[in-house]
């Protein structure tokens, strides 16, 4: 039997507000999703770990501008990779495409801009529906990936499939996993 390898990356997705202030957020949240990290990058040498949305970027780079200069040789270093190239996650099925292409654009303009690197994904772990338009504005934007968890949350009709093709309008895919 050919031995097989499973990869796996530690992922976290930080809602800005939900259960809590925005002051919880950047005192509590911003700062242990850094600190939790860098000791595992320290004490695991193949630990790597993704995280979403330059929004949250952002906060780091303002509140904690030393750890901030940390994480980038992080990223520098392939262990952080900046990951769900929009600015903020949300809603995908009300905005508009336009709203959608900027949210992109915003996102991976600043991870370009700030570690030289862009994010390949739309990561929406929270949300709560997909518009039919997506795959083909993701795959516009040259974003090659999508990844959630919420369609196998009692789904009345169930997940399509793990790992697979999500075809757009366009007759184009981005590469979808809907089961984390």
């Amino acid at each position: 039997m050919k031995e097989k390898t499973v990869y796996t990356i530690a992922t976290a997705h930080l809602d800005t507000i939900w259960n809590w202030s925005f002051e919880t957020t950047i005192s509590k949240y911003i700062p242990k999703t850094l600190d939790r990290n860098f000791a595992y990058f320290k004490k695991y040498p193949e630990y790597k770990f993704n995280f979403e949305g330059s929004y949250r970027y952002e906060l780091m780079e303002e509140y904690y501008p030393e750890k901030f200069e940390e994480l980038k040789k992080y990223i520098e270093a392939g262990k952080w990779n900046v990951t769900g190239s929009a600015y903020e996650n949300g809603d995908v099925n009300i905005p508009s495409p336009e709203a959608l292409f900027r949210n992109f654009l915003y996102g991976n303009s600043y991870f370009d801009k700030k570690f030289g690197k862009r994010s390949t994904d739309v990561y929406l772990p929270d949300c709560f529906g997909f518009g039919y338009a997506l795959p083909a504005i993701a795959e516009h934007s040259n974003i090659k990936g999508f990844t959630t968890q919420k369609l196998s949350w009692g789904s009345a009709y169930g997940t399509p499939f793990d790992i697979g093709k999500w075809y757009g309008v366009n007759g184009k895919y981005i590469l979808a996993s809907i089961k984390m």
